[in-house]
């Protein structure tokens, strides 16, 4: 079994020898890291070995949604950082005044 991302979805494909192509089964969001949410259709197209197959990619799914996770609020903070920077003095000084006080009402 093949797996391939697009987006914000995995697609699952199955190898055909015979025809020298390959056949997709299904797709699978990004996000779920358990055979538990992926839909019963899909899985009973599989056959043991392929589920066997993606159980394993869910092992690496947990390590691979916090590494996007990570990059993508990485990605965020350096836009922000980017936005803040390109204000003016006066207004960089009012949203710092502003978030500090924000941040002290929630203590």
């Amino acid at each position: 079994m093949e797996f391939r991302k697009h987006g914000d979805r995995t697609k699952l494909y199955r190898y055909l020898p015979d025809e020298r192509r390959r056949c997709m089964l299904g797709s699978i969001p990004n996000d779920i890291t358990d055979t538990a949410d992926v839909d019963p259709a899909l899985l009973a197209k599989l056959e043991p070995v392929e589920v066997k197959q993606l159980r394993a990619w869910f092992t690496g799914a947990r390590p691979r949604v916090a590494r996007q996770t990570a990059a993508s609020l990485s990605t965020l903070a350096a836009k922000m950082t980017a936005l803040y920077n390109s204000l003016p003095q006066e207004e960089q000084q009012a949203l710092r005044q502003r978030l500090t006080a924000e941040m002290q009402a929630w203590r």
